[in-house]
């Protein structure tokens, strides 16, 4: 009788073992595997004079594409998560941006876990050159 107590309390927490890893490994592929066309939709090229361009960050359009991104990816993983953006400059030693043309962004995304645990990972993307 003792056994079988035994058995079944490990594999329910086998179960939860597997479960937990099969969350935090889908939700950190997707956050990692980010495909740079989520990013690119929010770029902006604008003119500074005849040769010379700055791309920047548009800050509405970024949220919204990683937002429709992870909407389509992480509902297998995690119900609720929460996206938080910090932008800077990258030219100016990672100086936080004060401006709406920023070239430099962190993405952190946290999700709960099995009602217990708090999953967050940044992502740090930077336009380090501009196109010409």
């Amino acid at each position: 009788m003792i056994s079988a107590l035994i058995s079944l309390v490990i594999g329910v927490l086998s179960f939860q073992v597997f479960s937990l890893t099969y969350q935090l490994g889908g939700i950190n592929r997707t956050i990692v595997n980010m495909p740079k066309a989520v990013l690119e939709k929010a770029l902006v090229l604008e003119r500074v004079n005849s040769d010379k361009y700055y791309v920047y960050f548009d800050q509405d359009n970024l949220i919204l594409s990683i937002k429709n991104y992870l909407d389509d990816n992480m509902s297998k993983y995690c119900d609720q998560y929460n996206i938080e953006t910090n932008y800077y400059l990258p030219q100016l030693n990672n100086r936080p941006c004060t401006i709406d043309k920023c070239n430099g962004v962190n993405v952190t995304i946290t999700c709960r876990i099995l009602l217990a645990f708090d999953y967050s990972k940044t992502m740090y993307y930077e336009i380090v050159e501009g196109a010409k």
